[in-house]
């Protein structure tokens, strides 16, 4: 009994126990600074979009894996401690039009801290705008370009647990204009012991603009968001299913815009004229915090991604025309030297996103 006390409280148990005290205290004092500042408009929204082909397969938000891979620990930072190192991952996106996206990352092992250490950096480009002045005269082309540059670290301990943190770095540069700010991510995971069960929580960019793009521009607040997040691996089948819930911190998703008739049956009105409205809106207000995921695994080299973003189909598809906004699909092709990951994701009527993801040795063996 004396010697399970000791070990319990070890130093490296008190150290955990301060990290899981300062995660949990780190998130609180952000949701309470975001919940008060709802009138602050939204600052480099670019940082929710998809990163991987995997991650965009899943709806746009990281599962809870107890095997990840090098992008989805880039964004979920509780997913760092099973991570594999030595590797690279590059993604490519083409997005509408000439917008385009990328990111590289990469992990290494930190055997002093006993965990593992992340680094990444992120871009999108906006491609050539047109400049103009006042009157409408053409003044040439310029560009618009964001960066993210992160580092995190991530451990696991007590066998069934793992933890994470990562800071970001952004800036937005707009022709002469440019614009900074700082973000913090965290997370914390656990597993069962059969391991097929996992719960994870993170709580995502939350941080503070540096600077603005003028000095009577409004410092905007960043993206953030408060996920939970729970995966199965049936027992007798391949397949692992997942629910992701988000944005805890602002339940209320859905929007007002009395002069749009065009998407009036999707939007949410005053009570009064709500209450003359057939359907039940908290119903799909509650939903738009869910996102549904599953993966097929036919085998170590071979899986299918599918999902359900419902908020990303009722903002994107069309009264008269629904489409297949909000479900994603895609697969990962594993082969010796290399991971490939692909996804398909419809957006709107007027395109789909392909994204292409590729892993492997950030050098080869001597």
């Amino acid at each position: 009994m004396r010697q399970t006390i000791r070990q319990s409280t070890s130093p490296k148990f008190i150290q955990y126990s301060i990290f899981g005290c300062a995660l949990l205290l780190t998130g609180l004092l952000n949701v309470s600074t975001v919940a008060g500042q709802p009138n602050r408009p939204t600052v480099f929204t670019f940082l929710n979009l998809p990163t991987s082909a995997r991650l965009n397969a899943l709806g746009g938000v990281a599962p809870a894996v107890s095997q990840s891979e090098v992008h989805l620990s880039a964004w979920h930072p509780s997913l760092i401690a099973d991570a594999p190192t030595g590797l690279l991952g590059l993604s490519v996106v083409n997005y509408v039009s000439d917008i385009r996206a990328g990111q590289a990352v990469t992990l290494r092992e930190s055997p002093k801290t006993r965990g593992k250490f992340l680094y990444s950096a992120g871009f999108i480009n906006y491609g050539s705008l047109e400049r103009t002045d006042p009157t409408g005269n053409s003044l040439g082309q310029f560009s618009a370009n964001e960066i993210v540059l992160q580092g995190g670290w991530g451990t696991r301990f007590a066998k069934q647990f793992t933890a994470g943190g990562s800071v970001k770095y952004i800036g937005s540069f707009l022709y002469s204009y440019s614009s900074g700010g700082v973000a913090l991510d965290m997370g914390a995971s656990w597993q069962d012991t059969s391991g097929r069960t996992q719960l994870a929580l993170q709580f995502r960019n939350f941080g503070t603009t540096l600077w603005s793009y003028s000095p009577l521009s409004t410092n905007g607040r960043l993206p953030s968001d408060v996920q939970l997040s729970i995966s199965n691996r049936l027992e007798h089948m391949p397949l692992r299913w997942g629910l992701v819930m988000h944005n805890l911190h602002n339940w209320n998703l859905r929007y007002s815009d009395p002069s749009d008739t065009w998407y009036n049956p999707q939007l949410l009105f005053t009570e009064e004229a709500e209450s003359q409205k057939s359907g039940t809106p908290w119903l799909d207000e509650t939903f738009r915090h869910f996102v549904l995921q599953s993966e097929l695994l036919l085998s170590k080299n071979l899986q299918f991604q599918f999902s359900y973003n419902h908020q990303r189909r009722k903002e994107l598809t069309l009264p008269m025309r629904s489409g297949s906004s909000g479900f994603a699909w895609g697969f990962a092709l594993h082969t010796k030297r290399f991971r490939l990951d692909y996804s398909r994701t419809a957006h709107t009527l007027s395109g789909t996103t392909h994204q292409f993801s590729v892993t492997s040795r950030a050098r080869s063996k001597s």
